[in-house]
């Protein structure tokens, strides 16, 4: 619908974990509709997962590794 209307679609997520980012970068990758994600996930103190996934220069360079390309920090996946 947002192509059809030529309306541009925001997409946010809760602020629960990195893994919530790294699915949100994802979903706007494949949906040509979502102009804008929004995300605030960098303010979180554990996100959950071994590797960084940070914007560079205002953008996301989306993991190519299986599933969602990031690994789960298991020992804080057990704490939290």
């Amino acid at each position: 619908m947002a192509e059809k209307t030529r309306i541009p679609l925001w997409a946010e997520h809760s602020i629960s974990s990195g893994v919530n980012q790294v699915f949100q970068a994802h979903q706007a990758a494949a949906f040509p509709g979502i102009e804008y994600a929004i995300s605030i996930t960098h303010v979180l103190e554990e996100d959950l997962m071994l590797e960084p996934f940070q914007m560079s220069e205002g953008f996301y360079k989306i993991p190519l590794a299986p599933d969602l390309g990031v690994t789960l920090d298991t020992d804080d996946v057990e704490k939290f």
